[in-house]
């Protein structure tokens, strides 16, 4: 591929060469994007372009994730979707160069797992193409074994090169037995990398990931706004000097409240002379962190996987002001976002504050309401319940942010139930 080519070039070239791909009902299905046509044909006659899934251009630039000695895209395939009826997609995810795809046991409930297995049976030969991560979510390491197995029969392949622990929230789960059996896994080549992804106290994790010495990869919660927030920089640079790799994901910076559309439109002038969407300018600003390997970033139509992978494609740093922009709009609208930041557990007795915060982001900033409901109700039931109490008063003031938290979550349990 002429790496000369201009971002609008490159969505032009993809946008043709992936409509060539949805000519089934499957593709249709699953994966909607352009307007199809019927997959074998030929392009428009004033326009000469290859066709795109019998390419292997790798636009995409890579980076070192940490001391693994692996080198992955700086944009990963977040697999919470059905990949099993998106064949044609994985396919083409790969012939742009996006060759880490991230999935876990509970993703569609098992069905992410599934569809990625389905590929690689009809597709072995892509099987080392792929940096494949999965995770688990027992914490134990029998639970885990068990799962791993699982996983390794659905997804059709005999290793996974990065499993995690799913979702931690403290240190606690890094136990020294979880340290052994990571290491006797790796020992029987079930694994290759072992750590974590988090969605919580972020920064205290990257610090333990970094002093700990067994931890190879942390999936974790950053962008745009975090990358503000002192305690997260030091935390990233902790790794970086440890040698943890580090995987970004909600590179959005959504949150539980949506920002007034005034507060977007003025953030979206600023990137507009450049050419970028707001998608872009959030993803670029955690690729100028060198902390940052990849960003796992969800993509499940063919419309947001040409945006992202443009992006990654597009060598363009942000600007200064464009970097004051993003953090005008971190602070303007800061009472928006929930940090996940642990401040208010002491006060909250056991409920599950950040993550109601967090379905609640689901919904209002990403429009995922099924993602939403799910993931409440994967929150374990005696928790949810605690979530049913009349002041909160003493836990929104602990806020850092300032969030309503007495009316978010009622708004929560109205519309989840518990």
């Amino acid at each position: 591929m002429n790496h000369s080519l201009t971002r609008r070039g490159f969505l032009r070239i993809a946008g043709m060469s992936g409509v060539a791909l949805l000519g089934t009902r499957e593709a249709m299905s699953q994966t909607p994007g352009p307007a199809a046509r019927p997959a074998d044909a030929a392009p428009p006659a004033a326009v000469s372009v290859p066709v795109a899934p019998r390419l292997d251009p790798k636009p995409i630039p890579t980076r070192s994730l940490g001391r693994t000695g692996v080198n992955i895209p700086i944009l990963s395939l977040g697999g919470m979707f059905d990949t099993r009826s998106a064949q044609l997609y994985l396919r083409q995810t790969l012939a742009w160069g996006v060759s880490a795809w991230d999935t876990a046991d509970c993703y569609e409930n098992g069905n992410s797992e599934e569809g990625y297995g389905r590929y690689f049976q009809r597709n072995p030969d892509d099987r080392a193409k792929v940096f494949l991560t999965s995770k688990s979510d027992e914490h134990e390491p029998k639970g885990m074994a068990n799962l791993l197995q699982q996983s390794l029969k659905r997804l059709n392949t005999t290793y996974i090169d990065l499993y995690l622990l799913h979702g931690i929230k403290t240190a606690d789960a890094l136990t020294p037995e979880v340290r052994d059996w990571a290491k006797s896994m790796k020992a029987a080549g079930s694994i290759r990398h072992f750590g974590f992804s988090t969605h919580r106290n972020m920064e205290g994790l990257l610090g333990n990931a970094a002093s700990l010495g067994w931890i190879d990869v942390v999936l974790t919660s950053v962008n745009y706004r975090l990358l503000n927030n002192r305690k997260m920089l030091s935390a990233l640079d902790a790794c970086q000097k440890a040698g943890v790799g580090i995987i970004g994901m909600k590179f959005k910076g959504g949150g539980p409240i949506h920002p007034s559309p005034e507060a977007e439109e003025r953030l979206a002038a600023a990137f507009v002379g450049r050419g970028f969407t707001l998608d872009q300018a959030m993803l670029k600003a955690l690729w100028e962190h060198p902390a940052i390997a990849s960003v796992c970033a969800s993509m499940t139509n063919f419309g947001t996987m040409q945006e992202y992978v443009a992006a990654a494609f597009d060598r363009k740093t942000l600007e200064a002001g464009e970097f004051d922009a993003l953090r005008r709009h971190a602070l303007e609208t800061r009472g928006s976002f929930c940090q996940a930041c642990g401040a208010c557990d002491a006060a909250t007795q056991g409920a599950p504050v950040a993550d109601a915060m967090r379905c609640l982001m689901y919904e209002n900033a990403y429009g995922d309401g099924r993602r939403a409901r799910e993931a409440f109700r994967s929150i374990p039931q005696d928790l949810r319940t605690r979530l049913v109490r009349n002041d909160w008063s003493a836990v929104q003031r602990c806020c850092p942010n300032g969030l309503p938290l007495g009316q978010l979550i009622a708004d929560a349990v109205e519309r989840f139930g518990v």
